[in-house]
């Protein structure tokens, strides 16, 4: 009977054997579970330095323009014969833009060449005639009145030569005139006329931009206006590309819609600047106002709006997390200038604050490096 009995539950001794495995496994889990509850997480820290103030580059908007950007035209009207240039051109001064028909004007200065000749010829019959009535009159043998009068046709004759060749000097001038020739070297900009067309005197028939160092110009207020002078060097930000400038002038009146002054500034030789292209004034601005770089990564938000740093408390095993509000004066990528509930010389948490709550203890990590007091930039 008591045979039967124990082969009856011998049965059960493995799923004996199982529960006690289990047993053992469940209880150096727990065992596991205790000692990780010790485990502090470790926090990036920085130290604290107080800044008396802040520096920031502000960025003003201008365009570039050429020294010179002009409309040039024939001071004379007329058909135009030729056209030598076309947009893009470089030319160099006294080059040959473009030319009028002078064909009347080739004319006309036909017409008077004949006049002076004719002119010459009766000058010079009145010359020798006066000669021989001068011989005769010593003689006896000629009035003084005839005299006279060869003497006043002579000077007649003298007074039209004279208006000719001033006449033939002004067809000279048009038909210089008529041939339009670079003032500057440049480029040409824009082409306005095409052989044929009739331009008016003083109509623009090309626009020519100098080749030369390009100018800046730009609106800046008053109170950066007065910290300027001419002469001194600036910092400008052409298409990304820093750039160093020399001022050329600081405008004299305010423009009453921008309630900005104008400044020039000259770009260097080798910029590589177009005309009308946006470029911007950099201008040191010094902010008075006490308080800390630090990383953007050390902010979160707080209770009611307001920002928060988690400053690092020490206590005798760990380090105490401990919210601190704080207000944001800038900001960039990478870090932002605060003041607030912070002193110097105290150590914060740096990054990782997401995992974090007020009051949890934490191992200090690596400290992260302060954030370097360089300028900023703040567009306008």
């Amino acid at each position: 009977m008591i045979k039967r009995v124990v082969r009856r539950y011998w049965v059960f001794a493995p799923v004996l054997a199982v529960a006690l495995a289990l047993l053992v496994s469940t209880a150096v889990r727990s065992s596991d579970d205790n000692s990780a509850s010790g485990y502090l997480l470790k926090a990036a820290s920085q130290k604290l330095q107080l800044q008396a103030s802040y520096s920031l580059e502000r960025r003003f908007a201008g365009r570039v323009a050429a020294r010179q950007d002009a409309d040039v035209g024939f001071e004379l009207g007329g058909r135009v014969a030729n056209m030598r240039v076309n947009d893009g051109d470089r030319v160099r001064l006294g080059d040959v833009l473009a030319t009028l028909d002078t064909e009347l004007l080739v004319t006309e200065r036909s017409q008077l060449q004949a006049q002076l000749a004719d002119n010459q010829a009766r000058l010079q019959l009145n010359l020798a005639n006066t000669e021989r009535h001068q011989s005769l009159q010593a003689s006896g043998f000629a009035s003084q009145q005839r005299l006279d009068e060869l003497l006043t046709e002579q000077k007649t004759l003298a007074a039209s030569g004279d208006a000719l060749r001033a006449a033939l000097e002004n067809v000279d001038s048009r038909l210089r005139k008529a041939t339009l020739r670079a003032p500057y070297e440049g480029v040409v900009a824009r082409r306005f006329a095409d052989v044929g067309t009739v331009v008016g005197a003083g109509s623009p028939v090309i626009r020519l931009q100098e080749v030369a160092a390009m100018e800046a110009e730009v609106g800046v207020p008053v109170d950066f206006a007065l910290s300027l002078a001419a002469g001194q060097q600036v910092s400008l930000l052409l298409r990304g590309e820093r750039l160093e400038g020399r001022l050329l002038t600081v405008g004299a009146d305010v423009n009453p819609v921008t309630n900005t002054v104008t400044v020039r500034a000259l770009l260097p030789s080798d910029a590589r600047a177009f005309n009308g292209d946006i470029i911007q004034l950099l201008v040191n601005d010094t902010v008075p106002t006490a308080g800390f770089w630090i990383p953007a990564d050390a902010i979160t938000d707080g209770v009611r709006g307001r920002w928060t740093v988690y400053a690092l408390v020490a206590e005798p095993q760990a380090q105490r997390v401990e919210a601190r509000d704080v207000q944001i004066h800038h900001a960039r990528a990478d870090r932002v200038f605060v003041t607030g509930a912070l002193a110097d010389g105290e150590t914060i948490v740096a990054a990782g604050v997401h995992r974090l709550v007020p009051g949890q203890q934490v191992a200090l990590d690596d400290p992260v490096a302060a954030p370097q007091l360089g300028q900023t930039l703040e567009a306008h």
